[in-house]
C-alpha cells in the first residue's frame, strides 16, 4: 500500500448521466486542480463532498481513505430508480455515461502517472461548475476572508441604503419577517403537495418515487407554483413595504447562511457567498441609479440574476435526482431563497420607481416637475 499514490473509484447510483466527482480524500488541492484541467467535460462540486462527509454511507473508497490513501470517487447519479432494482443491468446502462466514466479514468491515469505523488501538506479546495464543464476552484482558506468581506459589505449596504432613504429599520425588519413566513409557508405547501400525491396515487407511488416524465413534470410544476406564490406575495406587499426593505430583509437570512456555512459546511459555502456578494453589488448599483435611469436600473437587476442562477439553479435539479418528488418541501424553500435576489424585479416598475425614489428637496431634480406643472396650467 505504501507504493500506491492515489486510488480511483467508480460508482453508480443510477444508470445514466455524467460521471460526477462527488468525493475525494482530504488534502485535495492538487487533485482538484488536476481533475479540472485534464478530465473532458469535468463535472465536480464540493457540495457533494460536503454532504457526503455528513452521511453514514460508505463506498469502496472509504476503505482506502481509512488507510490514509488519496483517492477520487466518481459516479453517475441519474436514473436512480434503477439503483438496486430489477432494471439495474448492463442492458439498461447508458453507453454515453459509461464512455464519460472511461474518458475520465483514462485522462486521470495518464496525468497522475507522470506526477510526483509524494504526500504534501495540502489543503482542500472549494469547487463547482459555473458554465458547462468549467470547474471553478479556490482553497478553503479563502472562505472565511470572503465571509468577513460579505459582512462588511452588507453593513456598508445597510448604511448606503439608509443614507439614500431606500430602506428603514422597521421596514427591513418587516421584510425579514415576511421572508421567513414566506419560506415557512412554501415548505408547508411543498410538504402538503408531496403528501397529497402519495395518498391520492398510493397504488402508483412507484411512479412518483423515481425519475420519469411524470415526476419531473410534477416537480417542475411545483417549482412554477411556488415561484408564482412568492411573486404574488411580494407584489402585494409593495403596498406596505418599500421594495428594498423587502430585499434587505431577505438578505439578512442570506448573511446568516453565509456565516454558518463558512464555519460548518465549508465545501458548500460557495452556494451562499457568491450569490450574496453579487446580490449586494446589484442592490448598491440600484441605490445609485435614479428613477430617470429606470431602464438601466432594470438591466442591472437582470444582469445580476445570470451568475446567481448559474450557481444556484443546478442544485435544485441535483436534489431532484437524489430524492425525486420527496424533495419538494426542500426545493420549495430553495426557491424562496433564490427569490431574494429577484425581489427588486418582482416589486418594482417604472411607476413604482418614480413614486418611491423621486427626491423632494433637490432643486435640480425638482425643476422638471415645475416646468411640467406650468405647462399643465
Amino acid at each position: 500500500s505504501k507504493e500506491i499514490g492515489v486510488v480511483l473509484n467508480f460508482e453508480a447510483r443510477g444508470n445514466e448521466g455524467p460521471a460526477v466527482l462527488f468525493e475525494t480524500s482530504d488534502g485535495n488541492d492538487r487533485m482538484i486542480t488536476v481533475y479540472s484541467e485534464v478530465v473532458p467535460n469535468a463535472i465536480a462540486n464540493s457540495l457533494y463532498f460536503e454532504v457526503y462527509k455528513h452521511l453514514v454511507n460508505n463506498t469502496d473508497l472509504s476503505v482506502y481513505k481509512a488507510a490514509g490513501m488519496h483517492g477520487y470517487n466518481l459516479g453517475f447519479i441519474q436514473g436512480g430508480q434503477s439503483y438496486h432494482s430489477s432494471s439495474d443491468s448492463a442492458d439498461n446502462l447508458s453507453m454515453t455515461s459509461l464512455q464519460h466514466m472511461g474518458d475520465s479514468m483514462l485522462s486521470l491515469v495518464k496525468s497522475l502517472g507522470y506526477m510526483d505523488l509524494v504526500d504534501q501538506d495540502e489543503g482542500n479546495r472549494v469547487y463547482f461548475n459555473l458554465i458547462g464543464n468549467k470547474v471553478v476552484s479556490y482553497l478553503e482558506k479563502w472562505v472565511k476572508p470572503l465571509m468577513i468581506t460579505s459582512v462588511f459589505f452588507f453593513i456598508a449596504t445597510l448604511v448606503h441604503g439608509y443614507i439614500r432613504k431606500k430602506i428603514t429599520v422597521l421596514g427591513t425588519l418587516g421584510g425579514l419577517l415576511l421572508f421567513l413566513l414566506t419560506g415557512g409557508a412554501s415548505y408547508l405547501m411543498g410538504q402538503y403537495f408531496y403528501s397529497y400525491l402519495m395518498n391520492a396515487y398510493a397504488d402508483q407511488a412507484w411512479i412518483l418515487a423515481e425519475s420519469n416524465s411524470t415526476s419531473l413534470a410534477l416537480f417542475i410544476g411545483s417549482i412554477v407554483f411556488i415561484f408564482g406564490f412568492v411573486a404574488l406575495i411580494y407584489r402585494l406587499d409593495t403596498k406596505i413595504f418599500k421594495p428594498y426593505n423587502l430585499t434587505i430583509g431577505a438578505f439578512i437570512v442570506w448573511q446568516v447562511l453565509v456565516i454558518y456555512s463558512s464555519y460548518y459546511y465549508v465545501g458548500a459555502s460557495y452556494l451562499f457567498i457568491w450569490p450574496f456578494l453579487m446580490g449586494l453589488i446589484g442592490v448598491n448599483l440600484n441605490f445609485i441609479l435614479s428613477w430617470k435611469h429606470w431602464k438601466l436600473n432594470f438591466l442591472v437587476k437582470l444582469a445580476v440574476q445570470i451568475p446567481i442562477l448559474l450557481i444556484t439553479a443546478p442544485i435544485i435539479y441535483l436534489i431532484y435526482n437524489f430524492w425525486f418528488l420527496e424533495a419538494t418541501p426542500i426545493q420549495s424553500v430553495l426557491i424562496v431563497l433564490m427569490s431574494a435576489f429577484m425581489i427588486p424585479i418582482l416589486c418594482t416598475s417604472r411607476k413604482t420607481a418614480k413614486k418611491t425614489t423621486v427626491p423632494k428637496n433637490d432643486e435640480n431634480e425638482g425643476s422638471p416637475h415645475l416646468i411640467l406643472n406650468m405647462n399643465s396650467n
